[in-house]
């Protein structure tokens, strides 16, 4: 995502840009203070899926959750 960002400065304009590791740093802190604490990553398909992570600027982002017993989940369909 910071590479992202960067990608349209020009080189004097990265001179002036913040190191990485505080963009890092910054970016972690807002994401802290816009959804809070998050929980740790999932290691495998079967998780839930947080409440605050189900939300996106006050509307429903994820529709309807089948659950980590649902028997489809982890199977990918052609499109």
């Amino acid at each position: 995502m910071l590479n992202r960002s960067m990608e349209g400065l020009t080189r004097a304009e990265k001179v002036f840009a913040p190191p990485r590791e505080n963009q890092r740093r910054n970016t972690r802190r807002k994401r802290v203070n816009l959804l809070g604490k998050l929980p740790t990553p999932p290691t495998n398909i079967h998780f839930e899926i947080p409440e605050q992570l189900k939300h996106f600027e006050e509307r429903d982002f994820i529709l309807h959750d089948t659950g980590s017993e649902d028997p489809k989940v982890g199977i990918c369909e052609p499109t």
